[in-house]
This record gives structure tokens, sequence and C-alpha cells, in this order.
């Protein structure tokens, strides 16, 4: 089985932290987890180094233009 979670960095904050000890519990079940980071490589908690981190090429550009913004400018009938 193979697990990705998709954040905007793990710094301190409650979704980050459950995030770390998910994969952490599930890399010591065998299990190949990815997290991937849209933002930053902030990294405030302990991640196993069985855990895939990555953070794509253009992350930078996520602080600059938000998809939040992005989404919220949108309007539906």
């Amino acid at each position: 089985m193979k697990i990705i979670f998709v954040i905007p960095n793990l710094s301190a904050g409650g979704a980050e932290r459950v995030i770390s000890i998910l994969a952490n519990s599930f890399v010591e079940r065998s299990i190949d987890v990815n997290v991937l980071l849209l933002k930053s490589r902030d990294i405030s908690y302990t991640i196993s180094e069985k855990v895939n981190v990555f953070v794509p090429p253009w992350a930078a550009l996520m602080v600059a233009f938000p998809l939040a913004e992005m989404f919220t400018s949108i309007r539906f009938p």
C-alpha cells in the first residue's frame, strides 16, 4: 500500500503533528509513505528517514500565489 499526504509544510501545528505521527506509524508497518510539501520544507516534528518528503521546485511560487486566494475569488452561481 502507498500513502501520500499533501500539506503546505510541517511547521508547528495540529494537522502537521498528526501527519508526522501517522507517517511514522505507517512506515513502521512497512507502508510506503510520501509527504508532499507545497510551500516549504519547514519541518517542526520528527519524521522517520523511511518517509519520503518531497518539495516540488515550484513550491516557492506557492508562497507568492496561494491557491486559497484563487479559490476564494471564484464565484459560483
